[in-house]
């Protein structure tokens, strides 16, 4: 998999997530009891904390493997 990728997925979950949450408040304004509160706190408040740690450490892996290709394709130096 390339780092472009990995950026490329990054963004669609962050957009992905970002739309749930606007879709949920439009169903909170209608949704107003212990169901939608339990609902919030069990399943969507989850998600969304899962995504927000999910965006760096797949930054940092689009990273760790961007460098990991640069350095697989340099040519070899007369040193080694």
């Amino acid at each position: 998999m390339f780092p472009g990728a990995l950026q490329s997925a990054s963004g669609r979950i962050q957009e992905a997530a970002d739309e749930l949450q606007l879709v949920w408040l439009n169903v909170r304004e209608h949704w107003q009891d212990q169901n939608a509160s339990r609902f919030d706190e069990q399943h969507l408040r989850k998600v969304f904390a899962e995504v927000q740690a999910a965006i760096p450490a797949i930054t940092q892996m689009s990273q760790v493997l961007g460098q990991a290709l640069r350095e697989c394709n340099e040519p070899e130096s007369a040193d080694r």
